[in-house]
């Protein structure tokens, strides 16, 4: 391995630690994890024996972990339902690896969804509680994405895959530099820094959520320069991922952004949005299940997966995977013990066949009251909020949560994208828990918090809940 990853991870742990220890939290989220996550993800792990290999989302967490330690938490939120149902979830990951594999292995999944999945949602969560941090956040994600945007830009119609062949490959700082270039409709598909052009899709959708969260409940608006710019490079990162998966989870989030920003009813409609959405894709996973996949035929001038190909691979992947999603029971067959070779498959790309075969029944079950939890959560703290612009930060945390879960049945959980909804979760979390509180509805925790930051930071913003 490369000295240069094995030095910018620790570079990476050591400034988490200083900023945890001196600024805060939020610091550590805004100036080390985003840039991480956004633009090395892909940097090759420490391997360390008898522990969870240090990436560069572990060594963010560790430092600021350990940082919170020596300094002393500081009471910034209180646990909340949707706090609790994330934690529930990462629990039963734990208990499903201790019963289809070794004591082990649950002790390996303990200190990896720690480091890589409670660690990001918490800081996020933290972060959207300081004003401070959130503004500096949001132009961090702004700048980011327009320059993320850039390179997908050069990849689309240029140099495809130039981050990780010219950028990153070079100096060992990547692990997706893949032999085959994608294309659709005569276009290279970009990928930039993330794992693959579904994820650069995905990535960007859940990024441009964020920063309408973020910049719009500390009085920035649509029409702040920044703002703008950043939402635009979103929008140039999920087109040239050319996904049809991504273009699904965007119109869905579009959808329900319109229709939860135009009045208090429209939060009425999500738990049967919902609903309806779960009998849509059970009776189609029916269908797929139950019918021979066929593969279509091209004319000449095509290529495979321009137009009904993506349909049947997702067709494919369910009818041969439904065998071992049968015999998974309860905890599934476990993570370490499949191959998705055993079903004649490449890969499994659909996250809710992942969840039964990893995990089982049962996580896909709590998996799904989950997002039911969130969206009842979510419309009450709507409810609240007065009609128009005040409206859009919430709404476009919900829907961003919401139109991603919606896409994850034609791509598996996990990449980049998968610690951005995390993130988005947590900010999520916030966001409902300070309607709340603005409301009366519970214990000022967050809003004295943000007052205490805001005496120590700066004079308080004016937020879209104010």
């Amino acid at each position: 391995m490369s000295p240069i990853p094995t030095a910018l991870i620790l570079l990476v742990g050591a400034v988490s630690l200083w900023l945890s220890l001196n600024r805060s939290v939020g610091a550590v989220f805004t100036y080390v994890l985003l840039p991480g996550v956004l633009l090395a993800f892909t940097v090759p792990a420490i391997e360390v024996q008898k522990l969870p290999d240090i990436s560069i989302i572990a060594a963010a967490s560790y430092g600021t972990l350990l940082g919170v330690v020596i300094r002393g938490p500081r009471k910034v939120f209180s646990l909340g339902v949707i706090d609790i149902m994330v934690v529930l979830l990462a629990l039963w990951r734990v208990l499903s690896g201790v019963v289809t594999d070794v004591v082990y292995t649950g002790v390996s999944t303990i200190g990896n969804d720690t480091l890589t999945v409670l660690g990001p949602y918490f800081m996020a969560r933290a972060t959207f509680v300081d004003p401070y941090w959130r503004v500096r956040a949001a132009k961090v994600i702004a700048v980011l994405a327009a320059g993320l945007a850039f390179v997908a830009l050069i990849e689309w119609r240029l140099i495809p895959m130039y981050y990780s062949r010219q950028i990153m490959s070079p100096l060992g700082l990547t692990t997706v530099d893949w032999v085959m270039v994608q294309g659709r409709f005569g276009f290279f598909r970009a990928q930039a820094s993330f794992c693959h052009p579904i994820d650069l899709g995905n990535g960007g959708a859940i990024l441009g959520c964020m920063l309408l969260a973020m910049a719009l409940t500390c009085g920035r608006s649509l029409k702040t320069p920044w703002v703008l710019v950043g939402g635009i490079g979103c929008t140039i990162m999920v087109l040239t991922s050319m996904s049809f998966t991504s273009y699904v989870a965007v119109s869905a989030i579009g959808g329900l952004l319109l229709l939860l920003r135009a009045s208090r009813i429209g939060a009425y409609a999500l738990l049967p949005i919902g609903l309806v959405a779960l009998l849509g894709y059970s009776a189609m996973s029916q269908h797929f299940i139950e019918t021979e996949p066929e593969a279509p035929a091209w004319e000449h001038y095509e290529q495979s997966d321009e137009t009904s190909g993506p349909l049947y691979v997702r067709h494919f992947i369910v009818h041969s995977a439904w065998e071992g999603m049968r015999e998974a029971g309860v905890f599934g067959i476990g993570k370490t013990k499949y191959e998705p070779s055993y079903f004649g498959l490449a890969s499994i790309d659909n996250s809710y066949a992942l969840f039964v075969l990893n995990f089982g029944w049962g996580y896909l079950v709590l998996f799904l009251l989950t997002a039911f939890v969130i969206a009842f959560k979510a419309m009450m703290a709507l409810v609240y909020v007065e009609n128009g612009a005040s409206r859009l930060p919430l709404a476009a945390g919900v829907a961003g949560v919401v139109g991603t879960a919606l896409g994850m049945y034609t791509v598996f959980f996990g990449f980049v994208y998968a610690t951005l909804f995390w993130m988005l979760l947590g900010m999520l979390a916030s966001m409902i828990r300070e309607v709340q509180e603005r409301a009366g509805n519970a214990e000022p925790v967050q809003l004295d918090a943000a007052k205490r930051f805001s005496e120590e930071h700066a004079p308080a913003t004016a937020g879209a809940f104010s």
